[in-house]
């Protein structure tokens, strides 16, 4: 089983976001049988006046204390294009945030991948 890539769906295909105040986070994953996962992100144009998209990882031992994942290289994705991110875990709870700030702003977007099965 060691390597065993598991599907995941993070955010289905098409999660729409209209402006927020604050980040939109999903609910917490137990990843403690993961090493790290392998997750594509997509989103469309953006609308609205001064729109901006962005997706960070968050892991946490807790869920009450949240740490970007080490060498989370979340931020801007570029319209229409898939973004690949590798990351490693490192801790027992796994959280996507996402950010779309703007007047009027808008976006549809979706992230999925696989989880990356711990060795034993």
């Amino acid at each position: 089983m060691s390597g065993r890539q598991v599907p995941v769906v993070v955010l289905s295909r098409f999660t729409t976001f209209v402006h927020n105040a604050s980040p939109y986070f999903t609910p917490p994953l137990d990843i403690r049988a993961y090493s790290g996962a392998s997750l594509v992100a997509w989103r469309g144009s953006l609308n609205g006046s001064g729109a901006n998209f962005d997706i960070h990882f968050y892991e946490s031992m807790d869920r009450d204390f949240w740490t970007q994942c080490e060498g989370d290289q979340g931020g801007t994705i570029t319209a229409n294009l898939e973004t690949h991110y590798d990351i490693d875990f490192s801790k027992k709870w796994f959280r996507v945030a996402v950010n779309c700030t703007g007047t009027n702003a808008s976006v549809t977007c979706w992230t999925q991948g696989f989880l990356i099965r711990r060795e034993r």
